[in-house]
Order: C-alpha cells, then sequence, then structure tokens
C-alpha cells in the first residue's frame, strides 16, 4: 500500500510543480508587458499599448486554459489512482 501512496503523492507533486510554471509564465508574461510599455515613449505608449494589453491578454488567456485542462486531467488521474485503489 505504501508503493500506492507514493504515487499519489507523485501525482500531487507534479500536478503542483506543473501549476508553478504556469504561474511563472504569467509572471513573465507581466513583466515582459511591464519592460515593453515602460521603455515606450508616450507617442509610442498611446500608438502601441492597445496592442501590446492585447498581446498579454491572450497570453494570459492561454495559461488560464492551459491550467484548466491541467485542473481537469489531476482530477482525472486522482478518480482513476482512487478508483484502482478502492478495486484493490
Amino acid at each position: 500500500m505504501q508503493d500506492a501512496s507514493c504515487r499519489r503523492e507523485d501525482i500531487v507533486a507534479a500536478y503542483e510543480d506543473l501549476v508553478q510554471r504556469l504561474q511563472r509564465r504569467q509572471v513573465a508574461l507581466w513583466s515582459a508587458y511591464l519592460e515593453a510599455t515602460e521603455s515606450m515613449s508616450p507617442k509610442e505608449y498611446q500608438t502601441y499599448e492597445a496592442e501590446c494589453w492585447s498581446v498579454l491578454r491572450a497570453g494570459i488567456a492561454g495559461i488560464e486554459a492551459e491550467a484548466a485542462v491541467l485542473q481537469q486531467e489531476f482530477e482525472r488521474r486522482l478518480t482513476t489512482f482512487d478508483e484502482a485503489g478502492a478495486a484493490a
């Protein structure tokens, strides 16, 4: 039974690692947006900020979609794991 416990812990640890990676990617997107807009002149900011914002939002939406799929997959794997343990 200890192997099953370790396996469940492995699933949880992998999920938490992937969530942290997604969070780091989101922080990196915000940092890139801030870096790009801070270095703009007022005229450039007026011209390009909306485009930068659109790119940022698209990137964040992609990360949020990945997070939702990751959550579903995590729940599915835990359910499968728990059902296999109950059947054993």
